[in-house]
């Protein structure tokens, strides 16, 4: 999915011409540190909506200290109260009055906000750039929330802890209904099915489904010489959590997870993992969901 965001200053948008123009979604600004929220909020969400795009927030963080963290936490669940939103509540952590903390404190704060907004019911992530991800955050604290990377790149190049949900490759984009289609706008590539993930786990406001989660791969069994490799796709439905893969028999052979998010050619989406022939035999590479084995499949290795 492709999409922009936007705050207050982007001004009056016409979504219907943003959607018509190949775009899925929107991050709106929310709010800023624990007074201000943005006045453009309510009138974004609704008409980002009424054009059919989907819709997330961010909150641009201020938090030095635990007690300010627990101040924009409240304003900022305050401002977002009622809320339906298929797309992730983010914080934007960029402000650089933050780089008087160390890393320790800053990821501690960080972390304060991103788990009292899930406690209250929402699905967050971080925003930042690289540099941040990189040199001022501790992303290995940070491993349950997925990332919104900043980085104005032809590629990707960050490699750290964490699974990349949202790119923001561009803040000089040209977008028709923003700016009258010539001024500049952030544009985003996403890697999840967000409004998939947060209906079926009641995040955001939604009412959380029934259905059980069920795990699965693309596979019912293969063949390799030593030697070769294969890739297969597990996904799993109803559920944010991701599943657990290991092999039961790692001299046999291995398994790499190769990205979050693959789209096969048809249409499921999941983790990809590399399968790797070690040895001669039979192994069973296997997917667990809650510490429960819920789908496996082997893998015959053959001279």
């Amino acid at each position: 999915m492709r999409g922009i965001d936007i705050y207050n200053g982007t001004g009056t948008i016409d979504f219907q011409a943003v959607k018509n123009a190949g775009y899925d979604f929107v991050m709106i600004k929310a709010s800023e540190g624990h007074t201000l929220a943005d006045k453009s909020l309510s009138r974004n969400l609704t008409n980002a909506a009424t054009a059919g795009l989907h819709t997330g927030v961010f909150h641009w963080f201020w938090g030095r200290s635990g007690t300010e963290t627990q101040q924009e936490i409240d304003f900022f669940l305050k401002t977002i109260r009622g809320c339906k939103m298929e797309m992730p509540v983010a914080l934007d952590v960029e402000q650089p009055e933050l780089l008087q903390l160390d890393k320790a404190e800053l990821t501690t704060y960080i972390k304060q906000w991103l788990d009292g907004v899930k406690a209250a019911g929402y699905y967050p992530i971080l925003y930042a750039n690289k540099n941040w991800l990189v040199n001022y955050i501790d992303m290995t604290r940070l491993l349950d929330f997925d990332i919104w990377l900043a980085q104005y790149n032809d590629r990707i190049t960050y490699t750290g802890p964490g699974n990349i949900g949202i790119w923001q490759y561009t803040s000089t984009g040209k977008v028709p209904g923003v700016r009258g289609g010539t001024g500049n706008c952030d544009i985003n590539e996403c890697y999840r099915d967000y409004p998939s993930i947060i209906r079926a786990g009641g995040w955001n406001n939604y009412p959380k489904s029934n259905a059980a989660p069920d795990v699965s791969w693309d596979t019912k069994e293969k063949r390799l010489k030593v030697g070769a490799s294969y890739a297969a796709l597990c996904t799993v439905r109803n559920t944010d959590e991701r599943a657990s893969v290991r092999v039961d028999k790692p001299e046999i052979c291995a398994i790499e997870r190769m990205g979050p998010d693959y789209t096969a050619r048809s249409g499921l989406v999941g983790d990809l993992y590399t399968i790797t022939a070690i040895a001669p035999g039979e192994a069973r590479v296997i997917a667990s969901l809650d510490g429960q084995d819920s789908a496996s499949f082997p893998v015959y290795v053959e001279v």
